[in-house]
């Protein structure tokens, strides 16, 4: 048995033919037809084309489609955390790049502070420069034959006469790289230390106090090279600087390196010399110490060939020489030596 849409009221049925369910053609309106059992209940629904589909049949065709939406979403969900997951990474190498092109900078400033401090180190005391508007002696150093074991100085980057007073026995100075273009090595404003010179120093007897023979030496000649007797104080310089939150510092040690050169004159000649003006040359051995613009007689308090002779703990060697060819000397100059130079011109 059937009924109609529109039909009101239900029918129980033990049984029915499906078969026997009457069907719309094209000429009527599509209808729904209702079977009830007593084991099951059942809805029939007219498709397009007169086929009849059950509900299961619909609720399979509608869990397929959630299916398929759930996949989709899980796809597009995926996609979008690898897509953040690569943009992160992406912005990671470039802040890691970043920072190591900055941490490089940095290091390459701070021995760029390191060559100011034995630049300045090696001028001689006195000599004035303008830096930044101001007149400024650029030496660094200390007395290296009786090294003071409290000498410190401290480099920062500021104009002359932006400088901070002293706390203690430093001495304080300015850098001599030009404002307009500076790098940033010793920039106590930015919050890092200033660059610090001092001599190296071992506690030899731990009182915690500086003794004058406690300054570390170095001579090439003896080993092991570093002593507290002989040769010249080794400094140690510490110089921070920092770009974009980067900061990196070198520390070196330095010294004074004697240089051994073989020489057998005071003036050597491959050729025939005319000596004439006012000048002055000794031979004579002198300590590394003396005065530069010393002339004779002045040089003889620093000579270390006290017996004037050739053996060679003293050093001493004559004033002028050559290969063979005429030496002649005019005016004012005076020449000392062992032995003692003789005019061999032939005019």
């Amino acid at each position: 048995m059937s009924r109609k849409r529109g039909d009101e009221g239900t029918a129980n049925f033990t049984s029915f033919d499906c078969g026997n369910l009457p069907r719309f053609g094209s000429g009527e309106a599509a209808g729904t037809w209702t079977a009830f059992s007593t084991s099951e209940f059942v809805i029939y629904s007219e498709a397009p084309g007169g086929m009849l589909m059950n509900r299961r049949s619909l609720n399979l065709l509608t869990s397929e489609r959630g299916l398929a939406m759930l996949a989709l979403l899980m796809i597009l969900s995926a996609l979008t955390v690898l897509s953040v997951g690569f943009m992160l990474f992406s912005t990671t190498e470039q802040r890691i790049a970043s920072n190591q092109k900055d941490h490089v900078a940095a290091l390459y400033s701070a021995e760029a502070g390191v060559a100011e401090i034995v630049a300045r180190m090696e001028m001689k005391a006195g000599t004035f420069v303008n830096v930044n508007g101001a007149s400024v002696d650029p030496f660094i150093g200390d007395d290296e034959m009786n090294p003071d074991p409290n000498w410190r100085t401290e480099v920062y980057l500021a104009p002359a006469d932006q400088l901070p007073a002293p706390t203690g026995t430093e001495t304080v100075v300015p850098t001599i790289q030009p404002s307009t273009n500076w790098l940033h090595y010793g920039d106590t404003v930015e919050g890092i230390a200033p660059i610090v010179i001092e001599h190296k120093w071992i506690d030899r007897n731990q009182d915690g106090i500086r003794d004058p023979g406690e300054v570390v030496l170095y001579d090439a000649g003896r080993f092991p090279p570093e002593n507290f007797t002989t040769g010249f104080p080794v400094s140690i310089i510490r110089v921070p600087a920092h770009l974009n939150g980067s900061q990196r510092t070198v520390r070196a040690e330095i010294t004074r390196f004697p240089i051994v050169v073989k020489v057998v004159a005071g003036i050597m000649t491959a050729g025939p010399l005319n000596l004439s003006g006012n000048m002055d040359g000794c031979g004579h051995n002198h300590d590394m110490w003396t005065p530069s613009d010393t002339r004779i007689p002045g040089c003889r308090a620093w000579e270390l060939c006290a017996n004037r002779s050739l053996d060679a703990l003293e050093g001493c060697l004559t004033a002028v020489m050559s290969t063979g060819d005429p030496l002649a000397m005019d005016g004012s100059s005076n020449f000392e030596g062992f032995p003692a130079w003789s005019d061999t011109s032939t005019s």
